[in-house]
């Protein structure tokens, strides 16, 4: 499991906890749809029951990513979480290695400013250092694990 992943994980565990406060049933409203509709919560956007069927093993850190666009408080509060360890993550490799550039990777690379922006700020405020390398989306995007795996394999065997 790569490191990246690992951190994913860590802010997606508590995914469930935060899911089950942002849709918890409530009494029946008097602008729910119907009798068995939900209910109208005029004060906050919730799309993770609509996208997911309720269902919490259908969450992708895609549809995290696109609830937090679109503004839910639960998504928002992972994914904000995910980047306050994203970023210590790439500060300690920048306070460590002093890499020119550091090129993340991987499905949530393509979240493009809404994930590097807030991200820049946080590394910038972690790292040791005034200057550091560039904090950069990698041009293979989420096909850089499978190429590098297989260059790995290749590379093995020769």
């Amino acid at each position: 499991m790569s490191w990246a992943t690992r951190i994913w994980s860590t802010a997606a565990s508590r995914v469930p906890a935060a899911i089950t406060a942002a849709w918890r049933p409530t009494a029946p409203h008097p602008h729910s749809r119907g009798r068995g509709g939900e209910p109208c919560r005029p004060t906050r956007r919730v799309c993770w029951p609509r996208k997911t069927g309720s269902d919490p093993a259908k969450i992708t850190p895609k549809l995290v990513t696109d609830c937090a666009k679109a503004g839910d408080p639960a998504a928002t509060a992972v994914f904000d979480d995910y980047i306050e360890h994203l970023s210590s993550a790439c500060a300690s490799i920048y306070n460590i290695l002093d890499p020119e550039v550091l090129a993340l990777g991987g499905g949530l690379s393509a979240a493009g400013p809404f994930l590097f922006d807030p991200l820049q700020d946080k590394v910038s405020k972690k790292c040791f250092y005034s200057t550091r390398g560039k904090l950069v989306p990698a041009v293979l995007g989420n096909e850089a694990g499978m190429i590098g795996a297989a260059l790995l394999a290749r590379d093995a065997e020769a």
